[in-house]
């Protein structure tokens, strides 16, 4: 406690010496600026203020409500402020200044002109070294771009006047062309309009010409002016048409034989023969009876002799024979013994199937028809008809397996025009001629492997079955059908 009791009056001694001793000192009230008049030589920094430094500056009054004419008062009270001149550029709320508004604009060269009397007016401001050889490079690089100006102007003002007469020089030609081109294109007017007259005139027969034509029409012919008239149409007969392969309906192979009822009940019973238009005129010339003359025309029919030539008798009919009577007995046939032929949906030829025809010659017309010259010669490929005619004829007959000598490579062109259809020829033809005649033209993928596997089976080769598929790919790959796979089964097309 002692101890405690000695601190505490040692503290307090000291507190009371430090009391006295700062009131012993005298507070002293410093005026503005004390620091910067005694520290700085405020002498060598006073100068009079430059125009443009001023125009940098503007002097506002304080809101003072108590006015005052003494400068020095108004001073005193502090209502005086220095503050920065506003920048009155363009803002997105502002219209900029215009031209007049704005005033002179000062050239590059007077503003580093303007630097360089600053660092020479006041070197003691620490400029850095470089700035003054930057300032003198920048007014030798403006009077140099200035010079350069002037010189492409002058350069572009000569160019232009240079160029002026020659621009004109070539309006001239180009219209002195123009009249020329005019006067030929008249010229050849009168040329083409004096040659279809002359054509005109070359169609029209003569006078003499049509009255030779009228006469000979009226002449009758004899017998052996006829044969020669005959012999000479034969012998000029133009061989152009000939040369064109046309496809029609009145093939040799799609003749139908006529087989009379083929039922259970008459299966030897033929059909009456009709006698043909030779055998009758063999019995009438050997029964003395003329016969009639050879026609003057295709369209011309055979003339029936007058009624004073033909015989008076009638004509006796022999006694029908035992199987025509057979004939004409009414036996009962059973509805289920007679045959009924489904009938073949016939194709709908369109604009599609044309354009389907035509890709298809394009494509497989050596498959379908080997040998043809359809690529190369001026005639068109077969119309839509005759290649329908002629793909039901092929998808007819029954594919046998390639034998060596159609297989071979060596075989020329003829041989393979002459030669029976092969199995590829045939499968390509009845995958077409189905794609055809199916509605929209399109078979479910399933369908055409069907049709194709049916036709290939009637060969009885099972390497044939086999490898049918190549048909349709084959014809997939040359760009013909293609394979649509949507939603559920694949839907066998056209591509065109």
């Amino acid at each position: 406690m002692s101890e405690f009791s000695d601190l505490s009056d040692r503290l307090s001694r000291h507190a009371r010496e430090i009391k006295k001793n700062a009131l012993a000192i005298q507070s002293s009230t410093p005026g503005p600026f004390a620091r910067a008049v005694l520290s700085t030589e405020l002498g060598d920094l006073i100068r009079d203020a430059d125009p443009s430094e001023i125009g940098l500056f503007t002097i506002t009054r304080g809101s003072s409500k108590t006015l005052s004419h003494d400068k020095e008062a108004q001073n005193a009270s502090g209502n005086v402020q220095i503050s920065r001149v506003e920048f009155h550029g363009a803002t997105p709320l502002r219209k900029s200044m215009t031209r007049k508004e704005r005033g002179k604009e000062s050239q590059p060269e007077d503003l580093a002109k303007a630097a360089l009397k600053y660092i020479d007016k006041y070197p003691q401001v620490n400029f850095k070294p470089r700035t003054q050889a930057r300032l003198e490079d920048i007014i030798d690089a403006v009077d140099e771009t200035r010079h350069n100006i002037q010189e492409l102007n002058e350069n572009l003002r000569q160019a232009e006047i240079a160029e002026a007469p020659s621009v004109k020089g070539m309006l001239d030609e180009e219209e002195l062309r123009i009249r020329e081109l005019k006067v030929q294109i008249a010229e050849y007017k009168k040329k083409k309009e004096i040659l279809t007259a002359k054509k005109a005139r070359m169609r029209l027969p003569s006078p003499t010409k049509k009255m030779a034509v009228e006469s000979a029409r009226k002449t009758p012919l004899s017998e052996v002016d006829r044969a020669d008239r005959a012999e000479d149409e034969f012998w000029n007969t133009p061989s152009n048409k000939a040369r064109t392969f046309h496809l029609n309906d009145n093939l040799l192979m799609d003749e139908e034989a006529e087989f009379g009822d083929t039922s259970i009940a008459s299966l030897a019973s033929p059909i009456p023969t009709s006698r043909s238009g030779f055998a009758s005129q063999f019995d009438e010339d050997r029964q003395g009876a003329p016969s009639p003359p050879p026609p003057e025309s295709p369209t011309q029919r055979i003339r029936v002799p007058p009624r004073s030539q033909m015989p008076t008798q009638d004509a006796v009919l022999p006694p029908p024979k035992k199987q025509e009577a057979h004939l004409d007995e009414k036996t009962p046939v059973p509805e289920t013994d007679i045959a009924q032929e489904p009938k073949k949906t016939k194709p709908h030829i369109n604009v599609e199937t044309e354009r389907i025809v035509v890709k298809m010659w394009s494509t497989v017309g050596e498959i379908l028809m080997p040998g043809n010259n359809f690529g190369v010669a001026p005639g068109k490929p077969p119309e839509a008809k005759a290649t329908l005619s002629h793909l039901n004829y092929l998808s007819s007959l029954t594919p046998s397996p390639a034998s060596p000598i159609q297989s071979s490579s060596s075989v020329s062109a003829a041989t393979r025009a002459n030669a029976p259809p092969t199995a590829q020829q045939i499968l390509t033809a009845t995958m077409l001629f189905t794609l055809l005649t199916a509605p929209n033209h399109s078979l479910p993928l399933n369908k055409v492997k069907e049709v194709l596997t049916a036709k290939a089976s009637t060969s009885g080769s099972a390497a044939m079955v086999s490898s049918h598929s190549r048909i349709l790919y084959g014809c997939v790959a040359k760009r013909l059908l293609k394979i649509e796979r949507g939603s559920g089964e694949q839907i066998v097309k056209f591509d065109i």
